[in-house]
């Protein structure tokens, strides 16, 4: 039945019912799988695309001088979800990373970019075939704060961005899933820049504190452009590690993607001098369905309207 019709023979109910019954069965077996219903606004209530985008989730931790080590599950690569064992002593470059897209002066998408040592990549185990699956050998690992869309419901835009109509997910993913979606797929430029951190501050402290501040495995926060977007969530958990206050030209720049560069300037977290961007670094990149495969379908659009 379309859920047009269960719609209406059922009212309000009969669609959360229906959505449900489309959305839960492909979680039945994934033990880690948040709940995946929007948290506030018009769609309250309403299933979330869980299955593309999830915020990550801590399952165990152990601090140490060195940073800790932590088992953390909803690790993205590719379509599927994984539980990696991160060592924070293991990390050899952190990395701010810019992504340009349509329209360009005003649009852009930031994230960090975790690099670990040759010797000490994070092995990832697949979180529902477990050893039946082949592990993910991980070199890099990415922070992307992402808006996530209801089942059914409005596609990613600057203007649609303003309303409540996204959760926010903290999410965590290969590099390589970037590298296929950024460059390969969109064709999009990437420029990064090394952060370079001060005195006691260290790497492995500003990753523990980004895995603090963006716990929130059951995606209770919803995504808005200006008040809790890509860019002041990373600078938000970047100051609190840095005891850096903050004014409201800054808040201002953190605000905005585009000029993000300039609020790392102005901590001296960042050398004028850029990397080699992404779309360099990874010149021959396939897009996301020649790496992966087409993705499997899960939310049917023409079950939803």
């Amino acid at each position: 039945m379309r859920l047009e019709k269960f719609t209406k023979y059922f009212g309000r109910v009969g669609r959360v019912v229906a959505l449900l019954a489309i959305v839960l069965p492909a979680f039945a077996q994934d033990p880690h799988a948040p709940s995946g219903l929007m948290p506030q606004g018009r769609n309250k209530g309403r299933p979330i695309e869980v299955d593309k985008q999830r915020s990550f989730k801590i399952i165990e931790q152990t601090l140490d001088k060195d940073g800790g080590v932590y088992r953390i599950a909803n690790i993205a690569h590719g379509y599927r979800f994984y539980i990696g064992t991160i060592d924070l002593k293991n990390i050899e470059r952190l990395v701010f990373q810019m992504e340009y897209f349509p329209p360009e002066w005003i649009a852009a998408h930031t994230q960090v970019r975790v690099d670990f040592k040759p010797d000490s990549p994070v092995q990832l185990t697949d979180q529902i075939c477990g050893a039946d699956c082949p592990q993910i050998t991980a070199k890099s690992l990415v922070f992307s704060n992402e808006a996530v869309p209801v089942v059914g419901g409005p596609r990613y835009s600057l203007q649609k961005s303003i309303a409540p109509n996204f959760a926010l997910a903290y999410r965590l993913l290969t590099l390589e899933t970037k590298v296929a979606h950024q460059v390969g797929s969109e064709g999009n430029r990437v420029d990064q820049w090394e952060i370079i951190l001060q005195s006691d501050k260290t790497r492995a402290g500003l990753v523990a504190q980004f895995l603090r501040d963006f716990h929130d495995p059951s995606m209770t926060q919803v995504y808005h452009l200006l008040k809790r977007n890509c860019t002041n969530t990373l600078f938000e958990s970047i100051d609190r590690y840095l005891s850096n206050p903050r004014d409201w030209g800054d808040r201002f720049q953190t605000m905005m993607p585009i000029w993000s560069r300039h609020a790392l300037r102005g901590r001296n977290l960042i050398h004028r001098e850029k990397l080699e961007p992404l779309e360099k670094e990874f010149a021959n990149a396939l897009s996301t369905e020649e790496v992966f495969g087409k993705r499997p379908e899960t939310h049917r659009s023409s079950e939803i309207k």
